[in-house]
């Protein structure tokens, strides 16, 4: 399949990880003769950190979670919706695409990417980043598709969004932390487990979802949001659950609706597993918060991550 969109951002060539067995054998030759096998053919891509785009992202969470591919229109705004649900009983549907990379002296293609691990983080006054890690079927050679545009992409600021911490039976998105988070960080691991079956191929030929862990960690000003009195050292010492959105927000949509600009927004019901040892930072005093997230009873999710741009489709 020929590829469709230039991806806005950094990222290194394609990694053939191709399995190979070593025959050992005495056959009266020193360390053997050079024989050797290949039994599986796998490839790999690492998506450098890169500014988060609200066009691009969707991509990612397709390739992770069966996201959608295709964006549900906002009534009678411009906004398209593209909602992905953090798979809890049933296994998400595989949604891959085909990566080509390359110079000018040679191009190569790896088909059925998919995304098995993704990184959204933000620091205020920077560019929020994403980065990924891509699993696929194999390493060829290959040319690039020509005549393909770059594409529109907006970055996302991260001074721009805000983060809510609500009690896990409230709502998303109820009570604002304001002037008190300094940062914030996502790691979503999605647990693709290529399957190589007695089909006549070296590559695998379907995928299994194994299962999801999702990480975080949110910086604090060390102030009364954070505070073991009342704040999230609180909720750590008690392991009291919470409802965490992280509403990072772009510009203006043409016509609004539901939403009225660019979005990425994400619901997540966390516990804190971690707090941080107070530290410095421009002379005044933070601390790290880690996190993890799983499907919480009362809430009655896992979470979700809604991406609104002005594009129809992803392919």
């Amino acid at each position: 399949m020929a590829a469709t969109e230039i991806w806005r951002g950094m990222g290194e060539m394609l990694d053939d990880q191709r399995v190979l067995e070593e025959v050992e054998e005495l056959v009266g030759v020193m360390d053997g003769y050079d024989r050797t096998v290949i039994t599986q053919y796998l490839g790999g891509l690492e998506l450098a950190e890169t500014p988060l785009t609200f066009e691009q992202l969707p991509f990612i969470l397709a390739m992770a979670y069966g996201g959608s591919h295709v964006g549900v229109a906002d009534g009678a705004g411009t906004g398209f919706v593209y909602t992905t649900t953090i798979p809890t009983t049933a296994a998400p549907t595989a949604k891959s695409w085909t990566v080509e990379t390359g110079d000018d002296a040679e191009q190569e293609e790896m088909e059925y990417a998919q995304c098995t691990e993704f990184t959204l983080s933000g620091v205020a006054g920077e560019t929020a980043k994403m980065s990924a890690t891509l699993m696929g079927r194999q390493v060829t050679q290959s040319t690039i598709t020509p005549s393909l545009a770059v594409p529109t992409a907006e970055d996302c600021i991260a001074s721009k969004g805000k983060v809510y911490i609500d009690a896990i039976g409230g709502s998303f998105g109820g009570t604002q932390v304001a002037s008190q988070i300094l940062a914030f960080e996502l790691t979503c691991e999605a647990m693709w487990v290529p399957k190589m079956t007695l089909d006549g191929n070296l590559y695998f030929t379907l995928t299994v979802f194994a299962g999801q862990k999702i990480s975080g960690k949110l910086t604090f000003e060390h102030d009364t949001a954070v505070l073991r009195a009342s704040g999230a050292k609180l909720d750590f010492m008690n392991q009291t659950a919470k409802k965490l959105r992280l509403d990072l927000i772009g510009s203006a949509l043409t016509t609004p609706a539901t939403y009225s600009t660019k979005k990425v927004l994400i619901d997540l019901p966390i516990k804190y597993t971690k707090a941080g040892v107070i530290s410095d930072k421009d002379g005044n005093d933070i601390v790290d918060m880690e996190f993890r997230s799983r499907y919480n009873g009362t809430a009655g999710t896992a979470g979700s991550i809604i991406v609104v741009n002005q594009r129809t489709t992803l392919i």
